[in-house]
């Protein structure tokens, strides 16, 4: 998209990308960015899951160079409504676009030393030049105020039929070497045919995927047949759709 390529250029600190899970944020943000040329562990680096403040600065710090991107995805203990004030702090330091020449000043002061993962010390102050790209479950309220402020944020919302197209552009790439072409097919016809009659589902590319598995094994089993497979994914679909627990 048009804000991933102002973070690429520097134009922007950061963008924030919230949505609902299994919609194609990651996969979409990644192959933009590969496809201009970033490498995992060069001018890239992706945070994932749990991150602590010390891993944060430390990442800032070795991706602090104009033109590298720090990715963090789904990371809710860094930018959610519960993360560490320490975290918040050096992220909206890190997005700071009122910045001096040197770039965006961002410390961790903490007590002892700050050692790398190759044990060397690191000090405790650095300027970051890079760009940040934030992919959340959150919707854009449950974020930090400053943060959404220091950012552009898009938000993504599409209705069932817009992500089945999705996962249809997608579904080459989805599954490689473990589903077959045919069971990828089934499963993304019969949940065309589900959201056109309105059963009342929420359809992601992990529900894809889950469905396309069951195909799968119908493959290779002698007394299952397609109608056997439609009726368990109904019943998933149905699951899955009930209101309840936690959801972002």
């Amino acid at each position: 998209s048009v804000y991933i390529k102002t973070v690429m250029r520097g134009l922007q600190p950061g963008l924030i990308i919230c949505g609902a899970p299994g919609v194609g944020k990651t996969y979409k943000v990644l192959q933009q960015l590969r496809a201009n040329g970033y490498e995992d562990g060069y001018n890239l680096d992706i945070i994932k899951g749990k991150c602590t403040p010390r891993q944060l600065y430390l990442s800032l710090f070795q991706f602090r160079e104009r033109g590298k991107i720090i990715v963090i995805d789904d990371a809710d203990a860094l930018v959610g409504p519960h993360a560490p004030e320490d975290c918040i702090n050096m992220l909206k330091a890190a997005l700071d676009s009122t910045a001096t020449d040197e770039g965006r000043k961002v410390s961790y002061r903490i007590a002892g030393n700050i050692l790398d993962e190759e044990g060397r010390e690191v000090p405790k102050t650095c300027y970051y030049n890079g760009g940040i790209i934030v992919i959340t479950n959150y919707n854009m309220g449950q974020l930090d105020t400053a943060l959404r402020g220091r950012t552009f944020v898009q938000s993504l919302d599409f209705t069932n039929e817009q992500i089945l197209d999705l996962i249809e552009d997608m579904m080459p790439n989805l599954g490689q070497g473990q589903l077959s072409e045919s069971s990828k097919a089934k499963a993304l016809d019969y949940l065309k045919e589900l959201a056109e009659s309105g059963a009342d589902m929420e359809i992601s590319i992990r529900t894809f995927m889950t469905c396309a598995r069951l195909f799968v094994v119908c493959e290779g089993e002698l007394d299952m047949s397609d109608a056997d497979v439609k009726s368990m994914i109904k019943e998933q679909m149905e699951n899955q759709a009930i209101r309840g627990g936690r959801k972002y």
